[in-house]
């Protein structure tokens, strides 16, 4: 049975970005280092099918970390536009999974402790991501069929 290399430093891209960071990363669909109405518009023309929305700005335009892009997510963004509530939305965690050099799609990546719980899957490329993750210590655990499940311990600051 194949070893599923997970989350190892070299061979593994894992990163927990600091808050300051974080914060213009979820929420900053757009790329360009700021959380604006340009953001949640784009949220919005995504959710009506004009546009579609993939990858990092897919991943970030999901500010209430429901799994979902829709309206609610570009209210919060407007919200924090006008000051109404904080624009921090919370940690990145994203990675890649790979069996040497090669990714490994189609991957169960599970992010939990005690208070905390959220499962994705890889894509094509092996990669990963968790937004919004609060403060904390997580274990990872990577599964896939005809390989050794892998579990690793990140801390998110």
């Amino acid at each position: 049975m194949k070893r599923l290399l997970c989350l190892v430093s070299i061979i593994v891209l894992l990163l927990v970005l600091p808050a300051s960071r974080a914060a213009a990363s979820v929420g900053d669909v757009d790329g360009d280092g700021t959380i604006d109405g340009y953001d949640a518009v784009l949220i919005l023309r995504h959710d009506v099918g004009l546009i579609t929305l993939e990858g990092p700005a897919l991943t970030n335009a999901d500010t209430s970390n429901d799994g979902e892009v829709d309206g609610y997510d570009a209210v919060l963004i407007l919200r924090c536009d006008v000051g109404l509530i904080s624009c921090e939305f919370g940690e990145l965690v994203e990675g890649t999974v790979t069996d040497g050099s090669t990714p490994v799609p189609g991957a169960v990546v599970r992010l939990y402790n005690n208070n905390y719980s959220a499962t994705t899957t890889t894509d094509e490329n092996g990669y990963y991501s968790f937004s919004n993750v609060p403060p904390g210590t997580y274990f990872i655990v990577v599964s896939r069929e005809g390989f050794v499940d892998q579990t690793k311990t990140v801390t998110v600051n």
